[in-house]
């Protein structure tokens, strides 16, 4: 079953700064390595690693932005470590 999530992952440019930036992947990984510390790390915790995916988009879309991110707007916003954002 965790194939599936392998290749069920796409990693773009919000999905991996949130990621990044919530401290479940570190900085400067190739996407092959992302995908296989979220899978992993979402199974650990009992979690779907495509719905994390798809909230990971949705926040990194709408408040995680690298440049100006909206962290105060951000629904973890207060529990998010802020890894890497300005």
């Amino acid at each position: 079953m965790k194939d599936v999530y392998y290749y069920s992952q796409p990693i773009d440019t919000w999905v991996r700064q949130v990621s990044e930036a919530i401290g479940l992947v570190g900085r400067g990984l190739n996407n092959d390595k992302i995908i296989e510390q979220i899978v992993e790390k979402c199974l650990e915790l009992k979690i779907s690693p495509i719905k994390y995916n798809q909230g990971a988009w949705y926040i990194g879309r709408t408040y995680c932005h690298e440049s100006s991110p909206a962290c105060d707007q951000c629904p973890v916003g207060s529990d998010c470590p802020k890894v890497g954002i300005r």
